[in-house]
Formats: structure tokens, C-alpha cells, sequence
């Protein structure tokens, strides 16, 4: 275990924990639960994490293939790599795990038992990440990188999405039927059955032509990741915008904006929009996962080279957001706000300015922020749009410390005939 004067006080804790982890999963290899000395340890173990979290809150560690990092400073190795337990998380594809504020004693005990038993799992066909995954731990996370699948990193919480979808979806295992077309006898209902052939519902060679090759250079994992999701969709209809389903189809769009991929994105996005014209999800599913997936920070994301990039792309980013504009307004304008890249404000300008601007109630605010630049381009927009509610900030405005500033209000006054 690496000690050192100089740790922080932080470091050391999170040392503390390696070490008293690597003692409860040495003695529980040795002893049942209930012994004396297994008891202890765990005991041990749930106090180190416990006044870790009091006084700092949530601790993740990177694995590496014989050393657990904390904040990218070595917290525990062990030279036997039997005995090693980052060796062990590392060898079953664990890159990371993390411990959550409010993480209970049984959990504790589940994650240390997985652990002491790693090496019997080969003979039952598991391993420790099937393990982890099999204890659906909820205020412990772990990244895997898996290595038949190119050593490819899924994120921290996509693992149970997946998990909450597919055992959702397995307990609905019902007949397709379509949603509000149920007409009221006495106490029960009479329902039709929903008239969508199965051809409708099914991938052309085109489409999965379009498909691979929309998501060629995106990680194999995400790849499969959106594969099982689709399958999952046409498996039986989506009942409501909060079905488990939606939870892993959002981390599917996020992550494509993450990993850069507009033609990625937008073939899910076709899927899901063609699924809801046909009645095979509820009206709004669409736009509530595009709601929650296309963040300002996963903009940024796709953003972030567009100074950089050629015309054709910039086009092409533009255009992108446009088909999404209706469901991301809000983000767009928190990053016109922050941007720092001129090239950046412009594209995302050029796309709050198209099809009827943006509503007055979201762009008011912008017009009292101390950023020069950022009251300039809410009247541009406000003007644009021709929202009368710009004139009963026009003389402030003309006051406004920054000659840009107020030329821009006089173009306004110009627009709305003086």
C-alpha cells in the first residue's frame, strides 16, 4: 500500500479505504461471513468509507492493471497480482469504480464478497463484472472496458440502464396494442389491437446500410449499445414517456453527441421519430429524450472543433441543430451566452434566429446580463423574432456602457418603424 507524507489528508483517507477494502476481501477468502475476523473487517471497512463521505462525499478510483488511482495518485498496490486487487477488477475489465454518498453496509459486504470470490467465478462461466452487475448496486458504479469489444469504455451508469431496460422489458412480454384506442365497457376495456405491419417495424437493408455506416468510428460498444436498444423498442409498444426504456435511449443519444457523431445521433433519432408516427410510443417520447440527452455541456461536446472545422461542416453542424431546435432552445442559448468561440456564437445565433426566433419568457433575462456581447445578441434575437416586449427595455438599453450594445437596439427600433 503506498503511504507517503506527502498525501493529502484526502488521499490518505482514500488510501485507508484501499487498504482496509483489501483487508475485508483477504478475509472473507479465508473465512464466512459470520466469523470474527471477516465481521471485523467489513466493520473496518464500512467506518473508512463512512468518514471519508462525511467529510469529502462520493470517491472514485481508476483501476489500472496493478494499482488503484484516487485524483491520479497512486492509493494501493499489492505485489502478488493474485492477491492484487486492482489486478483483479482490471483483469475482468473494470477501469473504474466508484463508491456514492449514502452507500449502505449490505452493499459494502455484496461489493467485498464479489470480490473474494473473482477467481471461482471462471468455473460458473461469470465473471466479476457479471457479478457487479448481478447485485444492481445502487450507490456503486463502475466503468468496463471489454475486451471483446475492442477495450472500449462504457459509461459510468449505462450499464444499469441497460439492466433496468432489458428486465423491464422482459417482465412487459405482452401483446402489442395500440395506446389510447381503448373504449370503456362497464369495469373492463375493450382494446384493439394496434394494425402496424411487422415490415413497418423492421430495418431495411437501406437502413441498416445507413446505419453502420452512421455509426463507423463510434465505439463498438455504443454501436451495440444502440442495437439492443432498437430491439428492445420493437419488442412490444412503449406505454409512457417515463418507461425504463427512455433512461438508456437518452444515454445512447448523449453519448452520441459525446463521441461527436451527428450521423449516429440522428439514425436513433429517425428510429424513434418513425416509431412514434406510427403509434408504437406515446406522443412526445421523441422530444422528451431529446430533452434530456442534448445538454448544453453535450453540445459543447460537438461544438467544441467548429472553429476550426470546414464550411461543408459547419453547414452540416448547423443543420443538425436546426432538425433538433424545437427541443433545445434553452441549451443553444446557454451557450451563446458561455461560448467563447466567435464562430460558435455565430452558428448557434444563426440557428435560435430561424423559425420564429426565440420565445420571449426564455430570452428576456439575457437582456439584464453584464456580458456586453450576450445583451447584444438577445435584442438581435428579440428584434428578429419582432417581440414588442424588447421596447419597454429600450431605454435602458441606449444607456448601456457599450457603443455595441446600443447601436443594436437603435437597428431594433429601426425593424419595429421607429
Amino acid at each position: 500500500m503506498p503511504q507517503g507524507s506527502t498525501q493529502s489528508p484526502q488521499q490518505a483517507a482514500a488510501s485507508g479505504i484501499c487498504s482496509a477494502l483489501h483487508r475485508a476481501y483477504r478475509d472473507l477468502r479465508f473465512y464466512p461471513p459470520d466469523h470474527p475476523m471477516a465481521r471485523q473487517s467489513v466493520d473496518g471497512l464500512v467506518g473508512a468509507v463512512a468518514l471519508f463521505m462525511e467529510k469529502w462525499g462520493d470517491i472514485t478510483f481508476a483501476v489500472e492493471e496493478a494499482v488503484l488511482l484516487f485524483e491520479g495518485e497512486a492509493v494501493y498496490t499489492h505485489d502478488a497480482s493474485r492477491d492484487n486487487l486492482a489486478f483483479l477488477m482490471f483483469r475482468d475489465g473494470v477501469r473504474a469504480l466508484s463508491l456514492h454518498t449514502g452507500i449502505e453496509t449490505p452493499e459494502i459486504e455484496a461489493l467485498v464478497d464479489c470480490l473474494a470470490h473473482a477467481d471461482d467465478l471462471a468455473a460458473v462461466e461469470h465473471d466479476l463484472v457479471t457479478a457487479f452487475w448481478e447485485q444492481d448496486f445502487a450507490h456503486v458504479d463502475y466503468r468496463v472496458a471489454d475486451p471483446f469489444l475492442g477495450g472500449e469504455v462504457l459509461r459510468e451508469g449505462m450499464i444499469d440502464a441497460l439492466r433496468e431496460t432489458v428486465l423491464h422489458r422482459l417482465e412487459e412480454g405482452v401483446v402489442p396494442v395500440a395506446a389510447d384506442r381503448s373504449t370503456p365497457l362497464g369495469r373492463l376495456r375493450s382494446v384493439e389491437p394496434t394494425k402496424i405491419s411487422d415490415e413497418s417495424l423492421q430495418l431495411t437493408a437501406q437502413e441498416m446500410e445507413r446505419g453502420e455506416r452512421a455509426v463507423e468510428g463510434v465505439s463498438e460498444v455504443l454501436q451495440d449499445f444502440a442495437e439492443v436498444m432498437l430491439e428492445l423498442a420493437a419488442s412490444a409498444p412503449i406505454t409512457a414517456s417515463d418507461d425504463a426504456l427512455a433512461e438508456s435511449m437518452t444515454a445512447v443519444a448523449a453519448a452520441y453527441l459525446d463521441d461527436g457523431s451527428i450521423d449516429g445521433f440522428s439514425f436513433l433519432l429517425g428510429r424513434l421519430e418513425h416509431m412514434e408516427a406510427e403509434g408504437w410510443c406515446p406522443p412526445g417520447y421523441v422530444g422528451s429524450i431529446v430533452g434530456e440527452a442534448v445538454t448544453a455541456d453535450h453540445l459543447k461536446h460537438l461544438l467544441k472543433d467548429l472553429d476550426q472545422a470546414q464550411t461543408e461542416e459547419v453547414k452540416r453542424a448547423e443543420g443538425f441543430l436546426l432538425s433538433l431546435r424545437q427541443w433545445i432552445i434553452s441549451p443553444l442559448l446557454e451557450i451563446l451566452a458561455d461560448a467563447d468561440d466567435r464562430n460558435v456564437r455565430k452558428s448557434v445565433l444563426a440557428v435560435l434566429g430561424a423559425e420564429g426566433g426565440v420565445p420571449w419568457e426564455e430570452l428576456e433575462p439575457f437582456l439584464r446580463d453584464p456580458r456586453w456581447y450576450v445583451v447584444r445578441n438577445a435584442v438581435q434575437l428579440a428584434a428578429a423574432a419582432k417581440h414588442v416586449g424588447l421596447t419597454e427595455h429600450t431605454q435602458r438599453l441606449l444607456g448601456h456602457a457599450d457603443g455595441r450594445v446600443r447601436r443594436e437596439v437603435l437597428r431594433a427600433l429601426e425593424r419595429f418603424g421607429g
